[in-house]
């Protein structure tokens, strides 16, 4: 689960961030076609912020969908994933 490691990297790179100050909200993009799993960022968030400085924050996730272009007619549509 490379979720709980990517949860990780980001609470971590926060907290060098914040330099010691208290972190309210953290907000993320993750792209709908990453392959990364939001529920299990969202599941592992508090357990891995707690006892830092980004204990308690709320973690706001943006997800745009997927864009793709056509290489015949470059026209762009949504594509709501890989396949």
């Amino acid at each position: 689960m490379h979720e709980l490691a990517l949860t990780c990297s980001i609470v971590e790179t926060a907290e060098e961030a914040a330099a010691g100050r208290r972190v309210a909200c953290v907000t993320l993009v993750i792209g709908k076609l990453s392959g990364v799993m939001v529920e299990a960022i969202r599941f592992c968030f508090d357990e891995i912020a707690r006892g830092t400085s980004l204990d308690g924050a709320a973690l706001d996730i943006i997800e745009p969908e997927g864009r793709a272009r056509c290489d015949k007619c470059g026209a762009e549509f949504a594509l709501p994933d890989l396949l």
